[in-house]
C-alpha cells in the first residue's frame, strides 16, 4: 500500500535538477612563504569567478580577494592581519606561521567544487657564530664520535582508542584517544616526556592541559597520562569544544632525553604532588624539547549529529492510515507522518544511547573524585560526590522511564515533539547548567551569553517542576527582565 502511495507522490512532485559548477582548482596550489607574508596562488579549470578568503574573515578588509575573470587566482596574507597564526617550536627551533584558506566559484555561496586549504609555513631561526680569537696549541687527541639519531616524534588523537583511525571531525562526548609516539632507530636509548599541552580554537583562545611537568591541570578535559613503553604516552579523553566554535587544535612539547643504562625505566611525572622529580646529583642528562601539533578537529554539537542509517520502516509507524482517501495532500501527509515516527524512532534511540554515555562519564567522574580525595578539602570533596552520585541516580531513573515505555515515542501527537522533551528532561537540563557553569569558570563564554543561557536552563527547569535552590530562585528574579524572544530553544 506504502509503496504505491509513494510512487503516487513521486509522479506528481515536479522534478528539480541543479547544474554544478563547471570549474574547480586545477592541481595543488603553491605556496610561497615570503619574509612578511604567505601567498596562496592557484590554477583554476575555467575562468575564476568566485572569492578566495580567510576562513571566518570574508568581510573583513584585505582578507579576501574577489574574482579577476582569469583562470587563475591568488591571495596574499601579512603575518599582521587576518588572524594568521604564529606558532613558536623549539626543536626545530622557529615559527610556524599558519592560517586556513577557502576558494569558492559561486559569487556568493559555498558549493560542492569548492576547496578549503590549510596553509602553513615554518621559518627556522639560524645560529651563527663569529669568531676573530686564533688560538695555537699542542696537538690534540683526536675524538672519534658516533651521532645516535634524535627520535622523531607525531601526535595523534584517535577514535575510540590507541589503536582507532585518526579523527578529523567528532561530535561532544565522542570518546577518543590522545596518542604521542616517538620512532627511533635504535631500541631502549631514550625516554620521553609529554609536557605543555595547550588546546586553543585557532583564534588565540587557549587553555591548558598538561603543565610544564605534564600533569593534568583539568583532569575531567585530559586526566594524567599513561605510559605504555619508553617512547609512547596516551590517555583517553571524550571531545568538548569551545561555545561557538567548530574547531580545536592541540599543542604540546615533548621532552627526549637519554635513558640511565642503570635504570630499567625511564622516570615518569609524579603528579600527585604537584612537584617535579629531583635529578639524580650524580648525572648530568641534556633533554631536547621539541613540539607536536595534533590534527586540526572539527566538532559538531551533539543536537546535530547525522541521522543514523535506515534500511527499513518501522511497523509502528503504519498505524490508522487505512481510511484515508488517497489524494495527492493525503499522500503527502502520509509520507510526512512516517518520516516524522522514523525520527522520532532513532531520537529515542540516539537518547538512550546518549544516556548511556552520560552515566559512563559519571562513573569515571566519580571515580576521578576519589582518586583525588586526598588532594582536595573535605567541602569540595563531598559537594562534588554528592552533585555526582545525585546525577548519576537522576539519569538512571531518566534511562529507566524511556525503556519502560513511560516516555513513548509513538503517540502521534508528540512525536514531532520528542528530541525537544528529551532534551527538556530535568537530568538532561542540569548536565548543560553544569556545563556551563564549567565554561564560564573557564572563561569559554562571555558573561552576557552566561545569564541569558543560564536564564533559560532556570526557566525551564522551574516549568517542569523541577525544585530550584534559593540561590538559582534569586537568579531568575534578578534577570526577569530578559526578553523570551531573545532566548534559544532549550537542547
Amino acid at each position: 500500500m506504502m509503496d504505491i502511495a509513494v510512487a503516487f507522490l513521486l509522479a506528481v512532485l515536479p522534478v528539480m535538477v541543479a547544474i554544478p559548477i563547471d570549474n574547480g582548482v586545477e592541481g595543488e596550489p603553491e605556496i610561497e612563504c615570503g619574509p612578511m607574508s604567505i601567498s596562496v596562488v592557484f590554477n583554476t579549470r575555467n575562468r575564476f569567478d568566485g572569492h578566495v578568503f580567510v576562513k571566518g574573515r570574508y568581510d573583513e578588509a584585505g582578507c579576501r580577494s574577489d574574482e579577476n575573470g582569469k583562470q587563475v587566482g591568488q591571495i596574499t596574507l601579512p603575518f599582521e592581519t587576518c588572524g594568521v597564526a604564529r606558532t613558536r617550536s623549539l626543536n626545530p627551533r622557529g615559527i610556524f606561521i599558519s592560517t586556513t584558506v577557502i576558494i569558492t566559484f559561486h559569487p556568493q555561496f559555498i558549493t560542492k567544487v569548492d576547496r578549503a586549504y590549510r596553509i602553513q609555513c615554518f621559518y627556522m631561526e639560524a645560529d651563527k657564530t663569529v669568531s676573530t680569537q686564533l688560538e695555537v696549541s699542542e696537538l690534540t687527541t683526536a675524538f672519534k664520535t658516533i651521532a645516535v639519531p634524535m627520535p622523531m616524534c607525531r601526535y595523534e588523537i584517535l577514535e575510540g582508542g590507541p589503536h582507532g583511525e585518526p579523527v578529523k571531525f567528532a561530535l561532544i562526548g565522542m570518546q577518543v584517544y590522545h596518542k604521542w609516539t616517538c620512532d627511533s632507530e635504535t631500541e631502549g636509548n631514550f625516554c620521553m616526556k609529554v609536557h605543555s599541552c595547550v588546546v586553543d580554537d585557532g583564534k588565540g583562545d587557549a587553555v591548558q592541559l598538561l603543565d610544564d611537568n605534564g600533569c593534568a591541570k583539568d583532569k575531567f578535559l585530559l586526566n594524567n597520562l599513561e605510559y605504555p613503553t619508553d617512547l609512547m604516552a596516551g590517555q583517553e579523553s571524550h571531545v568538548y569544544k569551545y561555545a561557538d566554535r567548530s574547531e580545536l587544535f592541540f599543542q604540546c612539547q615533548i621532552q627526549i632525553w637519554l635513558k640511565d643504562k642503570a635504570r630499567d625505566e625511564c622516570e615518569r611525572p609524579e603528579c600527585s604532588a604537584l612537584k617535579r622529580r629531583k635529578r639524580r646529583a650524580d648525572l648530568e642528562i641534556e633533554y631536547y624539547n621539541m613540539d607536536v601539533i595534533s590534527e586540526r578537529i572539527q566538532t559538531g554539537d551533539i543536537d546535530t549529529e547525522a541521522p543514523l542509517p535506515r534500511t527499513s520502516i518501522h511497523e509502528e509507524c503504519f498505524v490508522n492510515f487505512d481510511v484515508i482517501k488517497y489524494t495527492a495532500a493525503a499522500i503527502m501527509f502520509i509520507v510526512v507522518s512516517v518520516v516524522l515516527c522514523e525520527q522520532a524512532i532513532m531520537e529515542n534511540q540516539r537518547l538512550i544511547s546518549n544516556v548511556h554515555e552520560q552515566l559512563d562519564r559519571l562513573a569515571r567522574q566519580l571515580r576521578d573524585i576519589e582518586i583525588e580525595k586526598a588532594s582536595m578539602n573535605e567541602e569540595d570533596y563531598r559537594e562534588m560526590r554528592t552533585d555526582t552520585i545525585d546525577q548519576l541516580k537522576d539519569l538512571s531513573m531518566t534511562l529507566e522511564r524511556i525503556q519502560s515505555g513511560d516516555m513513548s515515542v509513538f503517540d502521534q501527537i508528540t512525536t514531532t515533539r520528542l528530541a525537544i522533551r528529551a532534551a527538556k528532561e530535568p537530568p538532561v537540563l542540569r548536565l548543560k547548567l553544569e556545563n556551563l557553569e564549567s565554561d564560564f569558570r573557564l572563561k569559554r563564554v562571555d558573561e552576557d551569553v552566561y545569564k541569558e543561557r543560564k536564564y533559560e536552563i532556570l526557566l525551564a527547569l522551574q516549568k517542569l517542576g523541577d525544585e530550584l535552590r534559593s540561590e538559582e530562585d534569586q537568579f531568575l528574579r534578578d534577570h526577569v527582565s530578559f526578553s523570551p524572544d531573545d532566548l534559544e530553544l532549550v537542547g
